[in-house]
């Protein structure tokens, strides 16, 4: 559904669609491996592959945060 491309100063995180299907905003989604959730905020930028900001459910660790980088995120469309 998506990969996350960055985590932000203040701990959300910015994903690019990985297709022209993509997640609305409010749509839950999940990296069961580290075990984190977040939530859609804002979908934005080209309309074939928007990226996503997102806010995890809760605070992530550092090597939580780093291990994000790259993971894909899964979810209902």
């Amino acid at each position: 559904m998506a990969e996350v491309r960055a985590v932000t100063p203040n701990g959300n995180l910015t994903a690019r669609a990985l297709g022209p299907e993509f997640p609305l905003e409010g749509t839950l989604l999940t990296v069961a491996a580290l075990g984190v959730s977040a939530t859609v905020l804002r979908v934005f930028g080209p309309v074939d592959r928007p990226y996503l900001a997102l806010r995890p459910k809760s605070v992530l660790r550092a090597p939580v945060a780093a291990a994000l980088v790259g993971a894909r995120l899964t979810g209902e469309r």
